[in-house]
């Protein structure tokens, strides 16, 4: 998108000028009647064009004055104008207009209106080719705008008011407002300047470009250099390097700086509408070739986190999705920064996040294929580290392989995959966490009591629906926890088997984890948790329940079981139930937990997946 503006700019100056230009040759040649010149004009073109005055002026230079001009449209155009202007004055030479050339002296351009569409075969209003007894005419305006050695001289150019849209294959309307334009040069040999205000997709703007001289510009072998920026309220852009076609920016090499205060006002300027309410500034060396952009190696950064990485991309063919290839590195990524700029901007709020939806685009404007990593991530106190993320979205399929990281000393890996081809969206996703650390687990969620360890967690969910909650009441899944060693405090066991000598003490030491297993599955967004085991090399806390996304809430009951514990114990049920994020506790005497003392081989579900099946095989609660 962000070659469209400037495009647009490009087009702004030679199709204006060649007009009046071309009205002029035509005038010279019969003898300036304004109905000759519609006349010519328009067979040349093959398309309409009229004037309500025409004066012409004699002399060195000429002085040509025009008010009211209307280009038509191509005949299978949405609008019945191509390009309108309410008046033009100008002064220019004659005798390079013999030889093909325009050199204006002064020109002034009072509110043009430019509109630029595609029909469905992809050929663009601004192509004037007709069909003749030899073949077909050669385009005017096209070979203008690729042809650096016939691009008019202007050393004294304005434009006051106008409008000047563009219709993406899309659909979408690229708008770019003009309140002024100046472009000048004292001198052929002397550097030209550009100043635009006006504004971009509704987000007011400047353009300011100083380029070489006319003379460069009109040696097509010789790359153009060009200094160019961009500036909103509070953000800007630069380019500075050279250009081998500057009117379609092909051939760029230079180096490229952003320094924008607040995103928001960026995204809107290239035709997305992201709401990113956060700072970023990136150095780095763009190059163009074609339809394929790079930026390499640039330095800079997100919301106050450090990054480098390279950025490429592919613009699509037509009603073909711009393709975005991305690698970011970051030293340290504080999360919480990112997320805040999300939600500030209006970009993850949402009032029911069941209706949130699964549906991935099918005809996205973009796809994306980006690599992120992090030495440290960190969100508040959860801190994570070697984070790898690769994501990948194409139309109709959004996917995640991998997102791995280290957390409370183990390895994660988790993929996942969301698929839109099917009559509803399939989403699909594993979890694995190998040799983590129970207690520095524990510390995430600021529990105090004793407990170390390594453990390991396997979960999987597969759903099916348009949106979250359909998703989930279409849901198979389930989770598979595993401890075989590690110890816990006697203090905490006291406390789990209710032993009234915790009223007057606090046990000392830590017993030793025979094992720990736990088992969750689920079932259209509700399942059953069960077993939970515990065993010590004294105690044995058994526990079962369930937990119900759909409704968001949760009832399980641990119980120690009586045979393990002291004398003292009272052995109550203790039950955990409520709504996710209220959960309460109390005891529960005279509880029918019977179940809870089965062996482990009658207590594994039967219907649990093959692979979490396997997970749950390998804890020592079964020997």
């Amino acid at each position: 998108m962000g070659r469209k503006l400037l495009i647009i700019v490009a087009w702004l100056v030679p199709a204006v000028f060649f007009i009046a230009a071309l009205s002029l040759f035509l005038i010279i040649k019969t003898d300036g009647l304004r109905n000759a010149a519609e006349h010519y004009a328009s067979r040349y073109l093959d398309r309409d064009i009229t004037m309500e005055s025409l004066t012409l002026r004699w002399g060195n230079p000429l002085t040509l004055s025009i008010n009211g001009l209307r280009l038509a449209n191509a005949d299978w155009g949405t609008e019945p104008d191509m390009a309108r202007f309410d008046g033009l004055e100008a002064s220019l030479d004659p005798w390079p207009l013999l030889h093909g050339r325009v050199f204006i002296h002064h020109i002034t351009l009072t509110n043009p209106q430019l509109f630029l569409e595609r029909n469905v075969d992809g050929i663009g209003n601004w192509h004037f080719r007709k069909k003749t007894r030899e073949g077909e005419s050669p385009d005017p305006f096209h070979e203008l705008a690729k042809d650096r050695a016939h691009f008019p001289t202007v050393l004294d150019g304005h434009i006051t008011g106008g409008l000047f849209r563009m219709k993406t294959s899309g659909g979408a309307l690229l708008r770019f407002e003009v309140k002024n334009l100046l472009l000048a040069a004292a001198d052929p040999a002397l550097p030209v300047t550009l100043a635009i205000d006006g504004a971009y997709n509704g987000v007011p703007a400047r353009l300011n470009v100083l380029g070489e001289s006319y003379d460069v510009l009109h040696k097509p072998a010789h790359p153009y250099a060009v200094d160019l920026t961009v500036t909103t309220k509070s953000d800007a852009l630069r380019f500075k390097g050279t250009m081998t076609d500057p009117l379609d920016a092909d051939g760029a090499i230079g180096e490229l700086a952003i320094n924008a205060k607040v995103l928001n006002e960026v995204f809107p300027m290239f035709g997305v509408n992201l709401k990113i309410n956060m700072p970023a500034e990136l150095n780095g060396h763009l190059t163009r070739a074609g339809d394929k952009w790079a930026l390499d190696t640039f330095r800079g950064s997100i919301a106050g986190n450090a990054l480098t990485g390279k950025i490429e991309l592919n613009e699509g063919s037509r009603a073909e999705p711009d393709a975005i290839k991305t690698t970011l590195k970051f030293e340290s990524l504080n999360l919480k920064k990112i997320i805040d700029g999300l939600t500030k901007g209006g970009a993850s709020k949402s009032s029911d996040i069941g209706r949130l939806s699964l549906q991935p685009d099918a005809k996205p404007g973009v796809t994306l294929d980006a690599r992120l990593t992090a030495k440290d991530l960190f969100y508040e106190s959860i801190r994570i580290g070697d984070v790898d993320f690769a994501l990948v979205s194409k139309p109709s399929e959004i996917s995640i392989n991998p997102l791995s990281f280290t957390l409370a000393g183990g390895h994660a890996h988790i993929t996942a995959t969301l698929d839109g081809r099917g009559k509803a969206p399939h989403l699909s996703a594993r979890l694995s966490l190998e040799d983590a650390e129970i207690a520095r687990a524990i510390r995430l969620t600021e529990s105090r009591e004793a407990l170390s360890g390594k453990f390991a967690a396997h979960a999987m969910l597969d759903m099916t629906g348009a949106t979250l909650l359909p998703a989930l009441k279409n849901s198979r899944g389930g989770a598979v926890v595993i401890m075989n060693e590690g110890e816990i405090s006697r203090s905490l066991l006291e406390k789990a088997s209710m032993d009234l000598r915790a009223l007057f003490r606090k046990g000392k030491g830590t017993a030793p984890i025979t094992c720990a297993l736990g088992i969750y599955n689920m079932k259209n967004g509700t399942g059953d948790l069960l077993p939970l085991r515990l065993r010590t090399g004294d105690i044995i806390l058994n526990g079962a329940g369930w937990i119900d996304f759909i409704n968001q809430q949760v009832d399980v009951t641990v119980r120690s079981k009586p045979s393990t514990t002291s004398p003292l114990a009272l052995d109550w049920p203790l039950r955990f139930m409520g709504p996710f994020g209220k959960i309460g506790l109390l005891p529960a005497p005279g509880s029918n937990t019977g179940i809870l003392d089965q062996p482990l081989t009658m207590l594994m579900p039967k219907n649990l997946p093959p692979y979490l099946q396997d997970i749950a095989g390998r804890s020592a609660c079964f020997n």
